[in-house]
């Protein structure tokens, strides 16, 4: 499962390498940061708290990396490690836990404000691999409030 995580991290690096360029047709910068803990609970009542603790500089791609926990509908609690990436009008983080690491999910949003990210949830079957975790290949809408 190595190789999902170089796919997205090879897929974050290209985006980032994308960056503004400072010419004038260059989008707008990044307005909010990624950093903190930010939580929210699918309408499948799978809770999920991400502390994103690393955020790269950058004025228009930041790739972000923390941990976090998913507690699906009163189950256990799973913990994941998180990759991923803060763009101009998006966010985006692929969820990698388990023995030996296995993609989880994968969160698509953006900014509502400076404290709500509002996005959906994928699972692994989303990507042709095989259903681990509570998220399925169907699109789960969730809203994370920062903490």
């Amino acid at each position: 499962m190595n190789g999902l995580r170089i796919l997205g991290l090879g897929l974050v690096l290209v985006l980032a390498a994308t960056g503004c360029g400072g010419d004038s047709e260059a989008p707008p910068e990044i307005q909010y940061e990624v950093l903190g803990t930010w939580t929210g609970t699918t309408a499948t009542g799978v809770w999920v708290e991400m502390h994103i603790s690393a955020e790269a500089t950058g004025c228009c791609s930041r790739v972000a990396s923390g941990q976090g926990r998913l507690a699906p509908a009163a189950g256990d609690t799973l913990a994941f490690n998180t990759l991923g990436f803060n763009q101009t009008g998006h966010v985006f983080f692929n969820l990698f836990g388990g023995e030996p690491e296995t993609l989880l999910g994968q969160f698509s949003g953006g900014f509502e404000s400076s404290a709500s990210l509002a996005g959906v949830m994928l699972g692994p079957e989303a990507f042709g691999q095989p259903a681990v975790g509570p998220f399925t290949a169907d699109s789960l809408p969730l809203v994370l409030h920062r903490q």
